[in-house]
């Protein structure tokens, strides 16, 4: 069985409401690399889709009862880290109830601690999903990522949880990439690089707020 999904922009999707599988089956089907391997193939269950998706942390276990994966806490679904964020609970929560008996705290503290670790990667998966415009910031990392294997590695130990999201490309690379431009007069590269600084402050102070609130779990 082979899950595939298709991200139309949200004017497109809502004209999907009377046909969800034709409509569904004329996207995927547009792309050839997909379609090659479609043939006359067709869903086996019901295509569902979601316009307006919820993002949350909360309150992940109490007397009897933990929650994990998607359930404890749910971002953006297009880095694809659902079932492996799931494991990783899992394994986490066998780790603190096995420590439950000598401290009653140590699951309160297991799940504070998760979600001070996914702050940063839930406000970036927000930037990578919304629907808006490439800024020339984005054109300039993307065409820096293309001819960089140093790069490459660094987004794929993102998504593996090595590395901080807002670190993948290193600052002062940013800075220097955004000085070139600047001296160049492509003066486009700025108001998007002091937002992305600024949403890295917000991640940072919000993800040491929760590790200090899991640290005093005691």
């Amino acid at each position: 069985m082979l899950l595939i999904a298709t991200v139309p922009p949200v004017g497109i999707a809502e004209e999907w409401r009377h046909d969800h599988t034709g409509a569904y089956l004329g996207d995927i089907r547009a792309y050839h690399p997909v379609n090659r391997y479609l043939g006359d193939a067709r869903p086996i269950g019901h295509v569902r889709g979601v316009l307006r998706p919820r993002y949350f942390f909360r309150a992940a276990a109490g007397p009897g009862w933990a929650l994990i994966g998607d359930a404890r806490h749910h971002k953006e679904f297009v880095i694809g880290l659902g079932i492996s964020d799931a494991m990783r609970d899992a394994r986490g929560l066998a780790v603190a109830i096995s420590a439950a008996d000598d401290d009653r705290k140590a699951i309160e503290r297991w799940w504070r601690s998760r979600d001070a670790e996914q702050v940063e990667i839930f406000y970036w998966s927000q930037e990578l999903g919304r629907a808006q415009p490439v800024n020339a910031l984005q054109r300039l990392a993307i065409a820096r990522l293309a001819e960089s294997p140093h790069l490459q590695e660094r987004f794929a130990n993102v998504i593996m949880g090595r590395t901080r999201p807002y670190d993948f490309i290193p600052p002062s690379a940013a800075l220097k990439w955004v000085g070139i431009a600047l001296l160049r007069g492509e003066t486009a590269t700025l108001t998007p690089m002091i937002g992305l600084a600024a949403r890295r402050a917000r991640a940072r102070r919000q993800g040491w707020q929760r590790r200090r609130i899991a640290k005093h779990c005691r």
